[in-house]
């Protein structure tokens, strides 16, 4: 079954962080997440992580900035159980997950269920190769040591004088 594409005017588009988007759809406002990537916390606890990901959200942000259209693509999988709309989003037909992958900015988050169908193989198969690529270059969130997915603040003690 062939997906279904959905342009909508940048002008209606917020970023919330490097993962989730707001829309207006029709006077309703819906948050669309970027399927099987995810991105750092923007209220973490955790500095490093917390800068990291103001970082991908700004990337976003600059993208939108510039482009014209967005559309959205959902696959297999259309909503999660937060009731977000899960979907690639291309910014003037660039492909964001990608993008963010490449760069470090996110890692890759595939539910079982997802590999069951064969139309998302391809996605998956590029996203595991792009985010195994910017992990060997040591790119992003990459860059620092990593427990369990979580990055580790480099900074073990702070000894005040």
């Amino acid at each position: 079954m062939p997906s279904k594409r959905k342009k909508i005017p940048i002008e209606d588009v917020r970023v919330i962080d490097g993962d989730t988007l707001k829309i207006k759809n029709n006077r309703k406002l819906e948050r669309i997440r970027l399927l099987y990537i995810d991105t750092p916390e923007v209220n973490s606890t955790n500095l490093l992580e917390h800068f990291k990901a103001l970082e991908a959200k700004k990337y976003i942000s600059s993208l939108l900035q510039r482009g014209r259209d967005l559309t959205i693509e959902q696959g297999v999988i259309k909503r999660d159980h937060y009731g977000r709309i899960l979907a690639h989003v291309y910014i003037d037909d660039i492909h964001l997950q990608p993008l963010l992958l490449k760069r470090g900015l996110a890692r890759c988050v595939i539910p079982h269920r997802a590999r069951k169908f064969k139309s998302e193989q391809k996605y998956l198969e590029e996203f595991l190769r792009l985010e195994a690529m910017a992990r060997k270059e040591k790119r992003g969130i990459w860059e620092y040591e990593h427990f369990n997915g979580e990055m580790i603040n480099r900074v073990r003690n702070i000894h005040h004088q």
